[in-house]
């Protein structure tokens, strides 16, 4: 087993304006700068983006329920879908077209890879002008920013799918919290 470095990075609101303003610019398809902002704006992991099959989308309810079975706690999880979101989806639908993923793959019928996005990211960081930060580093600055505006912990550890270890956690509280999520998500939207 090796050992898990945590990183501390995330992009302040300057740098996400000119993260937003500039990824346009860079040299990366247009599949993986969408793949980014989704990342972004939902404050998912890469992996749930990357690999998500449209099927796992219930527009008409703004959700996206992604399954245990790609969750890396292997719980369900249930992520409200902000406009920008929803917007977000229809321009990846226009490039999807009739794959039954959001990112595919132009070899067979699979997704692009996680990897590709972190490669692509890495390879523009010159063209973004901004200090160099992971996939990752976007989910973190999204919890960070809704820290910020004042959106409580227990939202936020809720938004990621992060595991409650807490007495009163996942076993005791089976509240979804969706329509603080919800809102949460809608901030952070607005915010964007």
């Amino acid at each position: 087993p090796t050992i898990e470095t945590s990183r501390d990075r995330t992009l302040n609101r300057n740098e996400i304006r000119t993260f937003w303003a500039e990824l346009g610019k860079a040299k990366m398809t247009t599949k993986i700068q969408l793949a980014l902002k989704f990342l972004l704006v939902t404050m998912q992991r890469r992996s749930e983006v990357v690999a998500a099959p449209w099927s796992e989308f219930v527009l008409e309810e703004r959700a996206w329920n992604i399954p245990g079975s790609r969750t890396k706690n292997s719980k369900p999880h249930r992520v409200p879908l902000s406009k920008l979101a929803m917007t977000l989806l229809e321009e990846i639908k226009e490039l999807s077209g009739d794959s039954g993923w959001l990112f595919p793959s132009t070899v067979g019928d699979q997704h692009i890879l996680p990897s590709a996005v972190t490669q692509a990211l890495k390879g523009s960081m010159p063209t973004l002008n901004i200090d160099a930060f992971t996939p990752h580093d976007l989910r973190r600055t999204g919890n960070s920013q809704l820290a910020a505006i004042g959106i409580p912990k227990h939202i936020r550890e809720r938004l990621l799918n992060h595991a409650d270890r807490s007495t009163e956690g996942e076993v005791y509280n089976q509240y979804e919290y969706w329509p603080e999520k919800v809102s949460a998500l809608d901030a952070w939207s607005s915010l964007l």
